[in-house]
């Protein structure tokens, strides 16, 4: 997560690995101003996060995760 007028870091909010609510290989869908939706690839899981509390918490717990029926991939 980036502060927008300064260019700075100001933290990272996703865990990578194989536990719960941790990515294998994330990708931002979309940022509708009201939510954040990511992918993770590897897995098929689709997280929709409170782009509030994703921007404010070190730590957001996903507000809900949708496991698709069919693999993607990234290409």
């Amino acid at each position: 997560v980036y502060n927008v007028h300064t260019k700075e870091k100001i933290g990272e909010r996703l865990m990578r690995g194989q536990g719960p609510n941790e990515m294998l290989m994330p990708e931002f869908i979309e940022n509708d101003g009201l939510s954040v939706q990511i992918l993770d690839m590897a897995t098929s899981v689709a997280y929709t996060y409170d782009v509030e509390d994703f921007i404010k918490n070190p730590n957001p717990e996903p507000i809900s995760k949708v496991k698709l029926e069919e693999s993607i991939n990234s290409g």
